[in-house]
């Protein structure tokens, strides 16, 4: 007599079948270049761009996307030095 399987193990194999099918309905892209110059020791300016877009392949063909533009400062401390 063949054995039925247990709920958990039905609930598993849906969850990953779910997640199957997700990864099948979503495709994505991003980009990303940015720079950091020394001011001095301590300090530098950061910069860059990002790009980010996707596509869902499901019953409505719907796209999104992100771009930005970034520029900041970051202060690193120094540790200190024997003298």
């Amino acid at each position: 007599m063949p054995s039925t399987p247990s709920p958990e193990r039905i609930g598993r194999e849906h969850a990953h079948e779910q997640a199957a099918v997700a990864r099948a309905r979503l495709c994505f892209a991003s980009f990303n270049i940015g720079g950091e110059w020394a001011i001095n020791p301590t300090l530098y300016m950061n910069f860059g761009a990002e790009r980010f877009s996707q596509r869902f392949t499901n019953e409505s063909d719907t796209k999104s996307s992100s771009n930005s533009l970034y520029i900041g400062v970051t202060f690193r401390g120094r540790s200190r030095q024997n003298q």
